[in-house]
């Protein structure tokens, strides 16, 4: 180690003099060198380091710019036929740019820059452009619009989570103790959730307990304080209860509450209990509820029988596959038929599939898996992606899926006055087999489109007629396997386009008063998202009043409806589904100076149609 530190000495002294006989060289050619020529070497300095940072930041700005919005859309509402003409604008607009695309360089303008920049690149720009290549979304080009997104969408907005929704522990009549049945599904099964909702029927002291105090019974409050235990930045604990009716009702499991209730109890055992207990859990509006394995041997809740606003927006979940045993046993039960049979009675809910465990297989009993769409994982997240039903469920615990409509996540109730809608489904299957059969199913299960996909990683985009109430995603995979996600719910109304909020509070961007809304929660909580609503209303109604007279913009209404859009937070900017209408307005002189220049609208349009 000396002898190496005395050798870097020596060569330091040694090179020293001829560092500084270098600089005296080149200050005597600067000294000599004329004005002229040493801006010119400035100049060209300045070029070759604009060049290095240019294009990655120019890039990256234009695709988060016109990922938002799509005049076409609009153009297409208005019953305009001059949507073509304006793709074809953008499109010239952007190669206009000559932005380098590394995989189609001679088509992107590539070629025609100087040769000094490719040094430039291959010294400084190369790590730049490959950090634009190796992107998570797969793009692999600089951006050139050729067929702009209708929305900003959520598509990547959530991770995914899997675990499960139900399951016995030896507080009621399954085996293993609570802590083991966290322990287990935590440790052995890897999940990241896991639910245990015993019988509440069998808890000590059940027939003192309400839904909003359960405090007289140590084995409920002991598993609340169990599950906190357990949950961590890694795994979140879940303690809940079922409603286990035995006179044909169904079972229904609830959890995020203080207290519980009995399905023995003289209110719901009694005819009419299962509408008493809806009742009971209108009072308790940040409850959320399943429906288990609707079927003939415990029930269909009466064909789904007892719907109404308020209800539906606490009921979120229903069980599509139950059971501890294999997928496809006789120990596995599958109710697909009694989803949709849900969705065409007007509930809106997302499917879960779920083991039941009533053996100490917490978790691991088959392949089957509820997954939870959220930001984070923590309950408070996980049960607001339940009650916003960004839940899917899956027989294969490899399967991942998103799915979008109108860039709005698997879930959503959307607004929009569009004769189309647009599907983005992305699907990765992590194990050894490919992903399958992919359909989009609407209402009576009828089999919209349909796409065999034999890879293991694909995005879907599809374009159909927004004909339907509704759309969800469901994957056969040719093992036998199937997932279904939730829907999407589509609601024909006016061109302002909106999103479902928390408890069924519909966006609509229109001109009613709070009190035409739909809001089923009272709590403090929502009465917080109702203020942020209100804004994210303002924006829309603001970007409405932009086009005041037919196609005529007003320029102070988008300046208005700008400066009101910046103030919103990043949440509420993605629900203002019509940002592109102010998109579009601020284009709009660009768009009208290539219009007047471009005199040949008809004939493209007539090559297009021979086509």
């Amino acid at each position: 180690m000396l002898a190496a530190k005395v050798y870097i000495f020596r060569l330091a002294v040694m090179l020293f003099p001829k560092i500084i006989r270098i600089f005296n060289d080149m200050q005597k050619e600067i000294d000599a060198m004329s004005a002229k020529r040493l801006f010119t070497c400035l100049a060209l300095c300045a070029a070759l380091l604009f060049g290095t940072i240019s294009v990655p930041s120019v890039a990256a700005v234009n695709r988060a710019g016109y990922a938002a919005f799509s005049y076409t859309d609009w153009s297409r509402q208005q019953g305009r036929s001059d949507w073509d003409d304006w793709k074809d604008f953008w499109e010239e607009w952007s190669r206009s740019k000559d932005w380098p695309d590394w995989q189609n360089w001679k088509e992107s303008g590539w070629n025609k820059w100087p040769g000094w920049y490719y040094c430039w690149y291959w010294l400084f720009g190369f790590n730049w452009v490959q950090w634009w290549n190796s992107r998570s979304d797969g793009n692999k080009s600089v951006p050139v619009i050729t067929d702009p997104p209708y929305y900003y969408d959520e598509i990547d907005d959530y991770n995914l989570y899997f675990g499960h929704l139900s399951a016995h522990s030896s507080l009621s009549d399954g085996e293993g103790s609570l802590k083991e049945a966290y322990r287990h599904a935590r440790d052995d099964a890897g999940l990241d959730f896991f639910a245990v909702t015993d019988d509440s029927g069998m808890f000590d002291n059940a027939a003192e307990a309400t839904l909003a105090d359960g405090s007289k019974s140590s084995e409920w409050t002991g598993g609340k304080a169990i599950a906190d235990t357990f949950t961590d930045s890694r795994f979140v604990a879940i303690f809940g209860y079922e409603m286990a009716w035995n006179n044909g009702n169904g079972h229904i499991n609830t959890f995020n509450t203080n207290g519980f209730e009995t399905a023995g109890e003289a209110a719901f055992s009694r005819a009419g209990g299962l509408l008493n207990y809806y009742n009971k859990l209108k009072k308790h509006t940040g409850s959320i509820s399943q429906f288990n394995h609707p079927g003939k041997e415990h029930g269909d809740f009466h064909d789904f029988n007892y719907y109404d606003g308020e209800i539906d927006a606490l009921v979120s979940l229903i069980e599509a596959g139950n059971g501890e045993g294999a997928v496809g046993s006789d120990k596995y039960y599958r109710s697909y038929d009694y989803y949709t049979r849900a969705l065409d009675k007007g509930w809106h809910l997302a499917p879960t599939n779920n083991q039941d465990n009533r053996s100490a297989n917490f978790g691991d009993a088959n392949t089957a898996r509820t997954v939870i769409l959220a930001k984070k994982l923590t309950r408070d997240d996980l049960y607001d992606a339940m009650r916003n039903r960004r839940v899917y469920a899956t027989e294969d615990e490899n399967l991942e899926i998103r799915y979008t409509l109108n860039g709005h996540i698997m879930g959503s109730i959307v607004n929009t006055a569009s004769d189309e809608v647009r599907i983005r489904v992305k699907l990765k299957e992590s194990g050894s087999e490919t992903i399958g059969k992919v359909s989009v199913i609407s209402k009576g299960g009828e089999i919209v489109t349909s796409q065999t996909l034999a890879v293991q990683s694909y995005t879907l985009d599809l374009t159909l007629p927004a004909d339907r109430p509704y759309y969800y995603i469901r994957v056969d995979q040719f093992d036998k396997d199937i997932a279904v996600t939730a829907p999407i719910w589509v609601v024909k109304g006016s061109s302002n386009s909106g999103i479902s909020g928390t408890h069924g509070i519909i966006l609509d961007c229109s001109n009613k008063t709070d009190k035409d809304k739909t809001d089923g929660n009272k709590d403090k909580k929502d009465k917080n998202a109702q203020k942020k609503d209100e804004a994210v209303r303002n924006v829309c109604d603001l970007i409405n009043k932009i086009y005041t007279n037919g196609q005529n913009i007003s320029q102070s209404a988008v300046k208005a409806a700008r400066d009101a859009y910046n103030k919103l937070k990043e949440d509420q900017k993605k629900q203002v589904d019509n940002y592109w209408k102010l998109v579009a307005a601020e284009n709009w002189k660009v768009w009208e100076e290539y219009r007047s220049k471009n005199n040949d609208h008809s004939g493209k349009k007539a090559a297009r149609q021979k086509e």
